[in-house]
């Protein structure tokens, strides 16, 4: 009798072990690839890749005068706390103009930020100055186009 229950404990054994293998080998597959990471969502078709580079050029201008003012650092910084410098600075030439490019994903805002970093030895002393672009936006017909936007600096106080 022992035999018999043995023979059908060793019978379930198998059969069990059968049904798992059976089971294993078509759900085993996905089950492992979601257990460790493997399994990547979808991506829709529509979103441009992140990190589009934009362009901004403008001219830096005194606000009382209008004149244009040279040697203004401009940079772009995101709108998040804190901010984030988006790309590099660049200076103002001798007529206030000024090109800044940078990397920024699509429906981010950005500011461009005026700053007067020599002071009065050179030009006059300048209150820095922040601009919005407001939202960054893609186009997906025609990418994103450049920004053009001027900048108007007030004296700052005791000029």
């Amino acid at each position: 009798m022992k035999q018999g229950i043995r023979s059908g404990r060793e019978f379930l054994s198998r059969l069990k072990l059968k049904v798992l293998t059976f089971l294993l080998s078509i759900f085993g597959g996905a089950a492992l690839s979601s257990c460790f990471g493997l399994y990547y969502p979808p991506v829709a078709l529509y979103m441009p890749p992140a990190g589009e580079t934009v362009e901004v050029s403008g001219q830096v201008l005194d606000s009382s005068s209008s004149a244009p003012i040279p040697g203004i650092q401009v940079e772009a910084m995101g709108t998040e706390t804190p901010p984030d410098l988006l790309g590099s600075p660049v200076f103002t030439d001798a007529n206030g103009n000024y090109d800044l490019s940078f990397q920024i994903e699509t429906d981010t805002s950005a500011v461009i930020v005026g700053t007067d970093i020599d002071g009065p030895t050179q030009n006059g002393s300048y209150a820095n100055k922040s601009v919005s672009l407001g939202t960054i936006i893609y186009d997906s017909t025609n990418g994103l186009d450049k920004i053009t936007k001027n900048i108007k600096l007030d004296p700052a106080a005791g000029k």
